[in-house]
């Protein structure tokens, strides 16, 4: 969690770096700052052990250090650019979305222009390295996986570490996991082309604190998440925001298809980065958390719309007169944030699923014992306890065999992500149930997730079973 706070706050500072370098423009890059401060995702994010944090700051450090460099032939900048998405790289899959983001960013902002026609491409060299050994760093990972993948007929390269056989892989498994045959059938691949999943990513990227909409809105929870305040926040806040954005990208193409300027057209770079990084949305499994990394780019398009209004209509005094309104506000907004959030994220109590469960496990179950869990508990439990931990396959027909292979004694898996919600490996559930001379049930866990999960919903309790494999 320290980490994930870290680099949020390095963000915050480079990213004002960023568009500063960028744009020059200090309201439309002051009003983004703020919306990043108040952003509710990107505040969750930082109070989670997650990567996203980490991985959202390595970009927006990359692409700092990368434009500066070829800006002002800085080779500083360049290195700690090409350090920078090395780590990225060892991080997370999405470095390969950096990779365009340098030849576009070349090409925008390069000292001395490109020439297509000449085939010129100046301080090519330089420009290269941070993308040349990103690549390398994230082949080089690639080819670990491959060579894992290779020595054996299965590996857990399933959801959550479920074991799957992986020895005849491709290259879209060895860069997509979920694309191997025996990943759960419950998160299918492809394109996804339903509206609403659009309107869900991209309308959750609005959310700012004090008014923020719950997170999990859909039919079946609205009767409990949805007050009426939240639709004053949508009417009156968020769909104005999104409109002015809307405004800001809509006046920005018009501008660039009049001028057909490219090279050094900061704004329209911008459009373009965000188009790449929000590819994770066209898929049928997304999440918000997959393009934080574009949040600050819409802040930024919000207070851009602004700057172009104000200025439109004369009035960018105003702007001028919002600065220390602002602080204020912010400042006013800090006693009340503290009495609703009274714990210091580096201090606070860590509560995850299925503690009682892990409680279990830590006192009656040996430390050498090999743990099967169904996706949605793996990461709590390798958390919670010393347990070797993977995650449960979800077909039957290979259950056993895994079972052997990688000499599993107990089987985790409960309620909430079988019947609730997400049905993660629920056929192999079924077959454990179905087979109590293979299986005995050991232990029925009462999990309470009310501190983390709205009381009236169906995830805040769950049972938790552990179950004995019989040999």
């Amino acid at each position: 969690i320290l980490v994930s706070l870290i680099s949020a706050c390095i963000t915050f500072f480079v990213l004002y770096k960023l568009f500063m370098m960028l744009s020059g423009n200090f309201y439309a890059t002051y009003a983004a700052m703020i919306f990043f401060t108040l952003s509710d995702e990107l505040i969750i994010a930082a109070n989670k052990p997650l990567k996203e944090s980490f991985a959202v700051m390595l970009i927006i450090s990359s692409l700092y250090f990368f434009i500066k460099g070829v800006k002002y032939y800085d080779r500083k900048s360049i290195w700690i650019s090409a350090l920078t998405g090395s780590m990225l790289a060892l991080s997370v899959d999405h470095v390969i979305f950096l990779l365009p983001a340098f030849v576009l960013s070349y090409i925008f902002f390069n000292r001395d222009k490109i020439d297509l026609k000449k085939f010129h491409f100046p301080n090519l060299k330089y420009a290269a390295i941070p993308f040349v050994i990103t690549l390398l760093v994230y082949s080089s990972w690639l080819g670990a996986k491959a060579y894992q993948y290779s020595q054996d007929e299965s590996y857990p390269a399933g959801l959550e570490g479920a074991p799957l056989f992986a020895k005849d892989f491709g290259i879209v498994d060895l860069l997509n996991p979920v694309y191997f045959k025996g990943y759960d059938p419950g998160l299918p691949h492809g394109f996804n082309t339903r509206i609403r999943h659009y309107a869900f990513g991209l309308g959750y990227m609005f959310n700012i604190e004090p008014f923020g909409i719950p997170r999990g809105l859909d039919l079946t929870t609205m009767r409990y998440l949805l007050f009426p305040r939240h639709i004053v926040y949508m009417i009156l806040i968020y769909l104005p925001l999104a409109l002015i954005a809307a405004y800001a990208v809509l006046n920005i193409l018009r501008e660039s298809i009049k001028t057909k300027k490219i090279y050094q057209n900061a704004n329209l770079y911008l459009i373009l980065i965000f188009l790449i990084f929000i590819f994770p949305l066209t898929q049928k499994v997304s999440s918000p958390r997959y393009i934080y990394a574009d949040y600050p780019i819409l802040y930024y398009f919000i207070g851009l719309g602004f700057f172009m209004l104000l200025k439109k209509m004369k009035r960018l005094k105003l702007y001028s007169s919002a600065l220390p309104l602002s602080i204020i506000l912010l400042l006013i907004l800090v006693p009340f944030w503290h009495y609703y959030n009274n714990n210091l994220v580096i201090f606070a109590k860590k509560v995850t699923k299925s503690m009682n469960t892990a409680e279990f496990i830590k006192n009656n179950l040996g430390k050498d014992k090999a743990i099967m869990a169904q996706p949605g508990y793996v990461y709590d439990l390798i958390y919670l306890t010393p347990n070797r931990a993977l995650g449960l396959p979800p077909f039957s027909k290979d259950l056993m065999h895994f079972i052997d292979h990688y000499d599993v004694d107990y089987i985790v898996f409960g309620r909430y992500f079988t019947s609730s919600k997400y049905f993660y490996s629920k056929e192999s559930i079924e077959y454990i149930k179905n087979n109590p001379q293979k299986f005995r049930l050991m232990k029925t866990s009462k999990e309470d997730y009310s501190k983390f999960s709205n009381p009236q919903s169906s995830g805040a309790t769950d049972e938790v079973y552990v179950y004995k494999v019989i040999r």
